[in-house]
C-alpha cells in the first residue's frame, strides 16, 4: 500500500475533506486562494486512491476529463508547491515521486524521492527505499540508450540482458509497488525485444528472426496472463501473422502460378484470426473493438485474395 503521509487520516476523513476542498473552491464568495493544506489534501486524497491500484494488473486511473491521473496530479502538485509552506515540501515531493513512477520516469522519480528524504521527516525512511529502487531501475533502462551504437545483433542481446537483470530483482522478492513496477517493466523489454526481431526480419543477419519473435510473444502471453496488457500481445500476435500474410500475397500475386507454393499462408491466416477471435471477445476490455475491426479486415482480405487466386 501506498504509505500513510503525515496527514494520517482514514479514507473516509480524506474523502469528507476533498468534498470540503472542492466546496470551498466552489463557493469561496470571492476568496481566490484556499490554505495551501487544503489544497494539498484534496490532491493528496484523489491521489492516494490511485495509487491502490496495481500497475501492473490494472491500468492507470483517470480523472473526470480522462486524462491521466498521475500526469494530471504532477501539474495539480507543481501548482500548489508555488503557494504552499516549506514545511510541506517532503509531502509534495514524495507524491511527485510516486506519480513518476507510475509513469516511468525513472530518473525524475529518483530525485523527487531523494529531495523528499533530504528533509528528514516521517518519510525520509520510506523515501529513501523509493529512491533507491527507481535508482536501480533507472540504471537498468539507460542501457537502452545505447541503440544506435551498436549492432542489432549488440541491441538485442543487451535486451536479453536487461530482461535477466529484472528476473533476478523480481527473484530477491521486492515490496510492493516495486514487484509491480519490474514486471511491468521486464513487460516493456520483452516487447521491444520482439518488435526489434520482427521488424528487422528481412534485414539479414539473424537467425530465425520470425520463429523467435513468436515464440517469445507465445512465452510472454502465457506469462503475463495477469497483466492488464494481456489482450494487447493477442492483438500484436494477430498483426504480425497478418503482416506475414500481406507480405506474401503482395510478393507473389494470387493470380500467378507460385502463390499457393507457401501452404504457411493458410496457417498464417488461422493463427491471425484465432488472435483476433481472443481479442474480440474480451468484454470489457478497451482493445476488444480493435480486435473485432481487425477480424473482420482480414476476413474481407482473405475473400479479396480468395476472389483473385480463383
Amino acid at each position: 500500500m501506498s504509505p500513510l503521509w503525515r496527514v494520517c487520516v482514514s479514507m473516509p476523513v480524506l474523502m469528507c475533506m476533498l468534498v470540503f476542498c472542492m466546496n470551498a473552491c466552489r463557493h469561496g464568495g470571492g476568496v481566490e486562494r484556499i490554505y495551501p493544506h487544503e489544497t494539498i489534501l484534496a490532491i493528496i486524497a484523489e491521489l492516494k486512491i490511485h495509487l491502490e491500484r496495481d500497475p501492473y494488473t490494472q491500468p492507470h486511473g483517470m480523472d473526470l476529463n480522462g486524462r491521466n491521473i498521475f500526469r494530471v496530479s504532477l501539474e495539480r502538485l507543481d501548482a500548489v508547491q508555488e503557494v504552499s509552506d516549506f514545511h510541506y515540501l517532503d509531502i509534495i515531493m514524495f507524491a511527485r515521486g510516486e506519480c513518476l513512477e507510475r509513469l516511468g520516469e525513472w530518473g525524475n522519480a529518483r530525485v523527487a524521492f531523494r529531495t523528499s528524504e533530504s528533509f528528514g521527516g516521517s518519510l525520509a525512511d520510506e523515501a529513501g527505499k523509493r529512491a533507491g529502487a527507481a535508482a536501480r531501475m533507472f540504471n537498468i533502462r539507460s542501457q537502452l540508450n545505447r541503440w544506435g551504437q551498436v549492432s542489432l545483433a549488440g541491441y538485442l542481446n543487451e535486451l536479453e540482458a536487461i530482461e535477466l537483470d529484472l528476473r533476478m530483482w523480481i527473484g530477491e522478492d521486492p515490496l510492493w509497488p516495486t514487484t509491480s513496477h519490474v514486471r511491468r517493466e521486464l513487460e516493456l523489454i520483452q516487447e521491444e525485444r520482439i518488435r526489434m526481431l520482427f521488424i528487422n526480419r528481412m534485414s539479414g543477419g539473424l537467425d530465425r528472426p520470425v520463429e523467435q519473435a513468436f515464440e517469445l510473444l507465445e512465452r510472454m502471453a502465457d506469462e503475463h496472463l495477469q497483466s492488464h496488457r494481456l489482450m494487447e500481445h493477442w492483438l500484436r500476435m494477430g498483426i504480425y501473422y497478418e503482416t506475414l500474410c500481406r507480405d506474401w500475397s503482395d510478393a507473389n500475386p494470387p493470380e500467378g502460378i507460385h502463390f499457393h507454393d507457401n501452404p504457411s499462408w493458410f496457417t498464417w491466416v488461422e493463427s491471425a484470426r484465432s488472435a483476433y477471435h481472443r481479442v474480440a471477445r474480451a468484454d470489457g476490455n478497451p482493445v476488444k473493438p480493435e480486435g473485432r475491426s481487425r477480424l473482420r479486415a482480414l476476413d474481407a482480405y482473405v475473400m479479396r485474395i480468395s476472389r483473385r487466386g480463383r
